[in-house]
């Protein structure tokens, strides 16, 4: 009989964010969220620069505006929006939302304060229809626009300027199947909405200018999709577009969708690996959970549960047998593990050291006499399926290699999930070391870091 496999969203948390637009505060709006914006046609946009760094999960956003009012003092409700999306376990109702961190709003290099935000919620269920405008139902549950409103005065004939920054978490659809330790996951997307903006003037600025950094995406071993619209020049992971008469009608939103999935995953199994806190507290007395055959001073066993790539267990290659064995109790049980072979700190230290280049994996009873038949079973499985000759591909150094260790020198040796039901926790595993390639400058074969999930 197959397991029942459903679904539970890790990561749901997607936001749009855009450019300011004037309100009618006597509206509605304060109670009910529903936006009456104002047309402000002696209020013209002059220039407008948008800065987006992406830092991996979240973005830092700069906005700066140059306005000109050729009209009579006047001042008017500023409003600032934000779009993020949530799931129905998640009511999201603290105004200093998580997702939303460190904004704030210059008017003319002052620093001023949003006096109060104003929110409006959107079923996005594709059988109602109440769901955000821009945003298609099926990708959500709920969305939530929360418009970050202050007062600003545009005196007659001059120029104002305004300067909104903040940071944001980029939208992410993540999946965990119950049949499954590791997660599914997706892109992240950004969305900057112009539209509120073409209340101003003319609906258009006279310029504008959007760079796009994306040069943490790459350093972590990501890249970008796709932006949309596609008129940016790109160097150096730098994306530039600068233009004139800018009409935010036509040009409603930019969208930027970047893969960084790699990075993503290596950090869900630092923080998710089976035991880990366990296994650490134990090399400090409280008990035995790993041993290994032999060790380099300096490079013992802890070295492979750490989550830190400059470190590494390490031995000198002799003619006996190498290997890694590893409690399962009282660790949950164990569907997944995973080596990352060779030392990862760097490009000499990888070359000069020596790689696995083949493993065997056996289980044992823990207990003589006191081993479940389960685990039994998997002893048995092991056997009976030839679990062995785990031949890792061992990849030339490049960049990626530390920018994607997951992508690059990752090797699942043993997917016990696919069997059907996980090794239990009165088990051993060990991971013996079959054969190895030495280094430019030495015998010493190292592993970086061995995941339980």
């Amino acid at each position: 009989m197959k397991n029942l496999v459903f679904s539970i969203i890790l990561l749901f948390s997607f936001c749009a964010f855009g450019n300011a637009g004037p309100i009618d505060i006597l509206s509605s709006l304060k109670s009910t969220g529903n936006l009456v914006a104002l047309e402000k046609s002696d209020i013209e946009i002059k220039k407008e620069s948008l800065f987006i760094k992406i830092n991996g999960v979240s973005a830092d956003i700069e906005v700066n505006y140059i306005y000109f009012n050729k009209g009579k003092d006047e001042t008017i409700d500023f409003a600032f929006p934000i779009d993020f999306e949530v799931d129905i376990f998640d009511a999201r109702q603290d105004p200093l939302h998580k997702d939303i961190t460190n904004f704030s709003i210059l008017m003319n290099g002052v620093e001023t304060y949003p006096e109060y935000t104003i929110e409006k919620f959107y079923d996005c269920n594709p059988n109602e229809k109440s769901c955000h405008p821009i945003i298609p139902p099926e990708m959500s549950d709920y969305f939530i626009k929360r418009w970050y409103v202050t007062k600003i005065l545009f005196p007659k004939n001059h120029e104002t300027k305004v300067s909104i920054k903040y940071t944001v978490n980029a939208y992410a659809l993540h999946f965990l199947y119950s049949d499954s330790s590791i997660p599914v996951l997706n892109n992240r997307k950004l969305q900057y909405d112009f539209s509120p903006a073409q209340y101003f003037g003319m609906g258009k600025a006279d310029e504008i200018e959007i760079v796009i950094d994306a040069q943490k995406v790459d350093s972590i071993g990501g890249k970008i999709v796709k932006i949309s619209p596609a008129v940016f020049n790109e160097k150096d992971k730098i994306y530039k577009y600068s233009g004139k008469n800018f009409d935010f009608g036509k040009n409603p939103s930019l969208s930027i969708e970047y893969d960084i999935k790699n990075s993503e995953m290596f950090e869900y199994f630092k923080k998710n690996r089976k035991g880990f806190n366990d296994m650490y507290g134990d090399f400090w007395g409280l008990g035995t959970k790993v041993e290994v055959s032999s060790s380099l001073k300096g490079y013992d066993a802890r070295k492979l549960f750490d989550g830190d790539l400059s470190t590494a267990w390490c031995f000198k290659k002799r003619d006996k047998e190498e290997f890694v064995e590893i409690s399962l109790d009282p660790m949950p049980v164990v569907g997944y593990i995973s080596v990352m072979n060779g030392y990862l700190k760097n490009k000499a230290v990888y070359d000069a050291n020596g790689k696995v280049t083949e493993f065997d994996v056996t289980t044992r009873c823990k207990n003589k006499g006191g081993c479940s038949s389960m685990c039994e079973d998997y002893a048995r499985m092991l056997q009976e399926d030839s679990k062995k000759n785990f031949k890792p591909d061992i990849p030339v150094w490049n960049d990626r290699i530390q920018k994607d260790p997951l992508g690059e020198t990752n090797k699942t040796i043993l997917d016990l999930e696919r069997e059907g039901m996980p090794l239990p926790n009165d088990c051993w595993i060990k991971i013996i070391i079959k054969s190895t390639v030495k280094g430019e400058k030495s015998d010493d074969v190292c592993i970086s870091e061995i995941f339980l999930m």
